[in-house]
């Protein structure tokens, strides 16, 4: 994308207060590229983001100058405090590609497949409308956290909860689950 920030960190200087926190809802390198430009001209609010979040190049880009005051929510945390059954998983993964997992995606990838499979078993079949109802109707203890699903009149969203994390010195700190309370109907 666009690397010159400067009309956008004008508009925030000039508000003459610091905004109490920003969101930045953006992909890839240029996340690191505006929390730096952020805070090189003494923005120093809490920047909230999403899941593009979760990559350690970003978090590496930031390090320990930038990389503070920065939240995110994401699918898992990739440690013990998330699911008992994590570091076995890591484990599992090391095994497989010789490296450890590096963000929570890999972990959504394996639950997907869980999810179907459990889906399936509940159904009794791998007929769609049937695996469909045991979507709707299930509920789900995966490794990312537990989810079930709203019926198809409320648009079969999911109901799950999310990790916080926060940086701290370039370096990402399990803050714990949140669940939304009332979340917007899809």
């Amino acid at each position: 994308g666009d690397n010159d920030f400067s009309a956008q960190l004008a508009r925030l200087q000039a508000l003459g207060e610091k905004p109490d926190v920003i969101f930045i809802s953006s992909y890839g390198s240029d996340i690191g590229v505006l929390i730096r430009a952020l805070r090189e001209v003494g923005i120093d609010s809490p920047v909230l983001g999403g899941d593009s979040y979760d990559d350690p190049a970003l978090h590496e880009n930031l390090g320990e100058k930038f990389g503070n005051e920065v939240y995110f929510v994401t699918h898992t945390w990739m440690g013990p405090e998330a699911h008992p059954d994590m570091p076995k998983f890591i484990e599992l993964y090391q095994a497989m590609y010789d490296a450890p997992p590096d963000t929570s995606f890999v972990a959504t990838g394996w639950d997907t497949i869980m999810l179907m499979a459990e889906a399936v078993k509940m159904a009794g079949s791998t007929e769609g409308d049937a695996v469909a109802k045991a979507l709707e109707e299930g509920e789900f203890k995966l490794l990312t956290g537990d989810l079930s699903y709203k019926n198809a009149a409320e648009g079969h969203a999911p109901d799950k909860a999310a990790v916080l994390v926060e940086l701290q010195g370039g370096k990402p700190a399990f803050l714990g689950w949140r669940r939304p309370s009332n979340p917007p109907a899809p």
